[in-house]
């Protein structure tokens, strides 16, 4: 063993190839005399004279010999561990999970599943609905990368804001009052839907109720809000959605669109991922492709 000192891998190197001290000083531009004492150190690590003198040149060892044999594979394997990595998407063969929260984009699994499909056609994934969790929960999941509104980045948490956002709420053209001003009194009134959100996400709206001593009138929980909106296009119930969301929508003539009628501060969408993956390069090929996608 050479004491860890991989520093004398290049002149082992050049003085095997070379069978020169002259010549491997050469190559690496430093003084014969400081090749002279590298080979000596060498010598004495791996306990073999790796070059003896024949005449006015030198003869490998058959460790020399061996080592020569290996040292390109090994130097250049060491370098890779420094090397500035890339990768090509269709060499990717492992299974990305890629968890979003119930107020994603409608469209969000199916335009990231196609689009990621088709840059890597040998990986596989698994686009997963993100509720009642918490975000530290990243550090003991498998879960790569995580679409979600979030107040608070946890340590050890790396992420990109997607945008920032305001609520907005959303009622069928065919509710009984659709063609009057929502007002705050109107819509503690209602019935609502909700959504089952990441761990702490409705917080904000609570305690505004909870301030005024009052609740919103919860008639239905579910999952998305695809199906919460096809609820409220047949029915009296609202629901309260993020505005960037609504926009998007390709059936929003369907409904009536309010500004909430109370004030919340924007809220942020981010794009996060736990800190173990910051420096796999295949990660980081997945995350700058979900962002430039959302």
């Amino acid at each position: 063993m050479i004491g860890h000192n991989y520093k004398l891998l290049r002149p082992l190197q050049a003085l095997l190839e070379t069978r020169s001290l002259t010549e491997a000083a050469e190559r690496l531009r430093v003084t014969q005399s400081a090749m002279s004492r590298n080979l000596t150190q060498l010598r004495a690590e791996f306990s073999d004279p790796l070059l003896i003198r024949e005449g006015k040149t030198f003869v490998l060892t058959a460790r020399g010999e061996s080592l020569k044999r290996a040292l390109p594979h090994v130097l250049s394997a060491i370098e890779g561990l420094y090397a500035d990595s890339s990768i090509e998407p269709s060499e990717i063969k492992r299974t990305y999970r890629i968890a979003y929260s119930s107020f994603s984009s409608l469209s969000l699994v199916k335009d990231l599943s196609l689009a990621l499909m088709s840059q890597a056609p040998n990986a596989s994934f698994s686009m997963e609905l993100w509720q009642h969790r918490d975000i530290d929960e990243l550090s003991t999941t498998d879960v790569d990368v995580l679409i979600t509104p979030a107040h608070r980045i946890p340590d050890n948490i790396y992420g990109k804001r997607i945008a920032d956002n305001d609520y907005v709420v959303v009622r069928s053209k065919e509710h009984h009052k659709a063609q009057q001003t929502l007002c705050l009194e109107r819509y503690l009134e209602s019935q609502h839907v909700l959504l089952h959100l990441v761990a702490n996400i409705d917080l904000e709206v609570n305690e505004f109720f909870a301030n005024l001593s009052v609740k919103r009138n919860v008639a239905l929980t579910l999952s998305s809000a695809r199906e919460a909106l096809d609820v409220v296009r047949e029915s009296d119930l609202l629901v309260t959605l993020p505005k960037y969301l609504v926009e998007k929508l390709p059936d929003k003539a369907d409904f009536d669109i309010h500004p909430l009628p109370f004030s919340l501060p924007s809220h942020s969408y981010y794009l996060l991922w736990h800190a173990k993956w910051q420096n796999d390069v295949a990660h980081r090929w997945l995350r700058d492709t979900v962002f430039s996608l959302l």
